[in-house]
């Protein structure tokens, strides 16, 4: 039968049914026919790569186009997902390491670790500060040192007038005006210049001159520490407005400066616009004594270090902040990592260590207690 008369003999209804279906074919056809789409590669000012299928200023070339398929970003916005998924952590403490990161900063790298899935990260002011004691040790070495450079300059300006009165010339007008304005280079200059070579003028003019030179030595190594001493204080009062972080499988960010605690070794971060691995906190207050703790972090560098060790006991320091004593290493690096227990839980943030002669296996924790303590206005 042919179709037109096959058409006519349909019902009305019937003909609504097939222009119906015809026309679902007809869409289905068109989102199942292949597409091709150019996909542009950028970074953003934090570093960050973006794909777009708008060109932005300074993009690269289209990515590599194939049909039926467009580039897809490398990483989602759920950070926890994507690192679960990419990593496979097998453990607690494998999961541990998933929301511990590390930092660099103007002045070396450290760890620290997300506490909300907000993206605030936990660390240690000392990491871009620099450590108090070293400051604090820096400043006596300058006040040493500017002490001995003084008593030297004391020591040589006598020797000056030493040697003008066995010349003589204690009482001629421009070597008194010298040494009374304290101006070694002056005196010596004009000292060069008398009229005598005999071998004791020489004698005394080649040691002089060595006197003179270890002191304008012992002036440049006091300005370089007074330079350095300059610089800590100035990190000290300025905190990085961002600093690199890298998550448990190498991806770099940049993190924002939210806060530091002007009492605590603490500070908070925060990688905006991700969902982010959230650790289950534990309580300070309810370890009891030999749990196993762990120290999270990147010590020298190897990231993802696990180090081993016993709870001791809970102190407090002079600020009051709750401090965690163990076994556990803190080396450089880990600290401002997470100290976590067997499950994983966050206990504190790994801070020091002491170091003396004969002495081992003390370190020290803030206790998470604290950390919620100083962070409650920006933690969500």
């Amino acid at each position: 039968m042919p179709v037109a008369t096959g058409w006519i003999m349909l019902s009305k209804t019937d003909r609504r049914r097939v222009c119906s279906m015809l026309f679902c074919l007809f869409l289905l056809a068109g989102w199942a026919a292949p597409c091709r789409a150019k996909i542009y590669k950028y970074k953003d000012a934090q570093g960050n790569w973006h794909f777009t299928d708008i060109p932005p200023e300074g993009a690269q070339a289209p990515l590599e186009e194939e049909p039926g398929k467009v580039e897809a970003p490398p990483l989602t916005w759920d950070l926890d997902r994507y690192l679960a998924s990419k990593l496979h952590p097998r453990n607690a403490l494998e999961r541990a390491s998933n929301f511990t990161v590390t930092l660099k900063t103007p002045i070396g790298m450290g760890s620290g670790f997300f506490i909300d899935a907000a993206g605030s990260i936990v660390t240690n002011r000392h990491i871009f500060e620099g450590d108090k004691n070293r400051i604090a040790q820096t400043e006596r070495l300058f006040r040493l040192q500017g002490a001995r450079l003084e008593t030297l300059k004391k020591e040589l300006l006598l020797a000056a007038s030493s040697l003008l009165a066995q010349q003589g010339l204690d009482k001629e007008p421009r070597f008194v005006q010298s040494l009374e304005a304290g101006d070694l280079d002056a005196f010596f200059t004009l000292y060069k210049d008398i009229e005598r070579r005999d071998a004791a003028y020489r004698l005394n003019r080649e040691r002089f001159g060595r006197w003179l030179k270890e002191y304008h030595d012992r002036q440049e190594k006091l300005e370089a520490l007074k330079r350095k001493l300059e610089e800590f204080k100035r990190r000290a009062a300025s905190p990085p407005a961002y600093v690199t972080v890298i998550l448990a499988d190498n991806t770099p960010f940049e993190a924002k400066f939210i806060a530091k605690s002007p009492d605590h070794d603490l500070a908070l971060f925060r990688l905006s616009g991700y969902k982010t691995p959230r650790p289950q906190l534990g309580d300070a207050y309810q370890i009891p004594a030999g749990t196993r703790v762990f120290a999270l972090g990147s010590p020298l560098g190897l990231r993802r270090s696990i180090a081993e060790g016993v709870f001791s006991a809970l102190r407090r320091d002079e600020k009051g902040a709750l401090i965690i004593q163990s076994t556990v290493k803190i080396n450089k690096g880990n600290s401002g990592g997470p100290l976590v227990d067997e499950q994983g839980r966050v206990l504190g943030v790994n801070t020091a260590k002491v170091i003396r002669p004969g002495v081992e296996g003390i370190s020290f924790s803030i206790a998470v207690n604290t950390v919620l303590e100083a962070f409650r206005e920006h933690l969500k």
